[in-house]
């Protein structure tokens, strides 16, 4: 499946900055190793991050629902909300990014050559959380701007694993 970048949905996200979240014929995508994953986003529902979860909700006006169908979001809700996805075009658990990207460097690095790595990035180390395969969790502005920057870092040589730290939606048991 060939890859292209789109930045006009990714720009129209952010109220400052390109950015350019990789998309599929039918949809946005991000990495899971090697797999290409595809995502959809969805124009009914809105995310309102709250600390590092997102509460999922209606978009809050039928102007907003139309602009979202067209891959747009009014300026006035822009920096209130992050654009949820789906996993297929049609449904599936929702999902957003309330900020941060996992990402797995190689193994054999030392944490010196990790922070050496992150500082050459101009990226900011929020959490070590598996040591032993270097697993980091880099912070990342909310929403598009998390999907945008895996994607970018996944390019890196070095870079093994890159994807936004995902809330997902989950239900009762």
């Amino acid at each position: 499946m060939r890859i292209q970048t789109l930045c006009l949905l990714a720009s129209l996200w952010m109220a400052a900055g390109p950015a350019c979240a990789a998309q599929t014929q039918n949809g946005l995508t991000y990495r899971e190793g090697e797999r290409v994953v595809p995502i959809y986003l969805d124009s009914d529902t809105v995310g309102q991050v709250e600390g590092q979860a997102v509460r999922f909700v209606p978009v809050p006006s039928a102007e907003a629902k139309a602009a979202l169908q067209k891959g747009t979001l009014p300026a006035s809700l822009q920096g209130q909300y992050v654009p949820v996805f789906r996993a297929a075009a049609n449904g599936g658990a929702r999902f957003a990014s309330a900020g941060g990207v996992i990402v797995y460097l190689p193994a054999t690095w030392t944490p010196p050559q990790v922070q050496a790595w992150v500082t050459a990035q101009g990226l900011q180390l929020q959490q070590v959380f598996d040591a032993t395969r270097n697993g980091l969790l880099l912070q990342s502005a909310p929403g598009l701007p998390s999907l945008d920057l895996a994607n970018r870092l996944l390019k890196l040589p070095d870079v093994q694993t890159a994807k936004p730290l995902w809330y997902r939606e989950t239900s009762a048991r």
